[in-house]
């Protein structure tokens, strides 16, 4: 599986409490975001919120094909963030093709 090492980072990420999952937890963390991390079937809403909180944190907004909900294990959650700087750079260095890189626009 191609995707098993961003699941991976992420589930150290968990492991080390530096994960935040949800949009109004995320909004009101006090940590430093360094990525974020959105399901493809997110709302539009959510999307706005999403973009707004990472430009707010100057983090990196990755869009994932693969649920989040699976991913944080967490039901109904479509924004995970990750608070820690190396794991976060690890995850962008292992993009595939079921998750990449939101660039704004249209999606």
């Amino acid at each position: 599986m191609e995707n098993s090492k961003i699941l991976s980072y992420v589930g150290f990420a968990t492991k080390m409490r530096k994960t935040v999952a949800g949009v109004n937890a995320i909004e009101h963390t006090k940590s430093k975001v360094e990525l974020l991390m959105i399901c493809k079937t997110a709302s539009a809403n959510t999307f706005k919120d999403a973009v707004k909180i990472a430009k707010k944190h100057s983090a990196k907004l990755v869009v994932s094909e693969v649920p989040i909900e699976t991913i944080a294990r967490k039901e109904h959650c479509k924004l995970l963030a990750i608070l820690d700087k190396g794991l976060a750079e690890a995850i962008l260095l292992n993009l595939s093709d079921r998750f990449y890189e939101y660039q704004g626009g249209v999606r």
